[in-house]
């Protein structure tokens, strides 16, 4: 009777032994797995080849000219309606389009109603945009107006217009002709961002 207790005794200390060292081998595979980096990789997006940029000027039976990258196009609107002098810069690098609307105008009504327009149509933007920056810009050959920014997933990333305040208005708006995702396209925004400010600064009324 006592060996028979004392073979139960030593088979639970077994067991204890087993259960111990199963819990610990549990417990060190939870703790390493806890501590494996399963944070989100970023997504990778195709390599876009920025090109060289080349200006030259545009120049024709329009009322202003300006400079523009050469591996970028321009071409007329094939806007229904659209005024002959509306044009498009086609920055096909990005599969971006830069849409270029002029407007003369002879009154201050019609100026601010124009206005008025430029900051509603870049606020229609704003239910998926995550800010709208505005920044005034000025240069000393009669041209000057507003840049809008848009961050976020929005159909458009800038819009803008110039003006002389007194008869001519040229209002612009960048769209990429893809699905948005900011992420994907900010280096390219950027990119185009700097012709957009040369087109500007070299912006000629006739």
């Amino acid at each position: 009777m006592t060996r028979h207790i004392k073979k139960n005794i030593k088979s639970i200390q077994l067991m204890k032994a087993l259960f111990s060292t199963g819990f610990l081998l549990i417990f060190i595979f939870c703790f390493s797995s806890c501590n494996e980096d399963y944070s989100a990789k970023p997504s990778s997006y195709p390599r876009v080849n920025y090109p060289k940029r080349n200006y030259v000027e545009y120049s024709q039976d329009c009322p202003f000219a300006f400079t523009y990258p050469d591996y970028a196009t321009v071409e007329k609107s094939a806007e229904r309606g659209a005024n002959p002098c509306w044009i498009n810069v086609e920055y096909k690098p990005f599969n971006a389009t830069l849409h270029l609307s002029y407007f003369d105008f002879n009154d201050k009504k019609q100026f601010s109603k124009m206005v008025e327009e430029a900051h509603d149509f870049a606020y229609k933007h704003s239910s998926r945009a995550e800010d709208i920056n505005e920044s005034i810009f000025s240069y000393g050959h009669h041209v000057g107006g507003i840049f809008y920014e848009l961050g976020g997933n929005t159909a458009s990333t800038i819009q803008f217009y110039a003006t002389d305040s007194t008869s001519h208005y040229l209002r612009g708006a960048l769209y990429f002709n893809t699905h948005p995702n900011r992420d994907s396209i900010d280096p390219m925004v950027h990119f185009i961002r700097k012709d957009i400010d040369t087109m500007l600064k070299t912006l000629r009324w006739k």
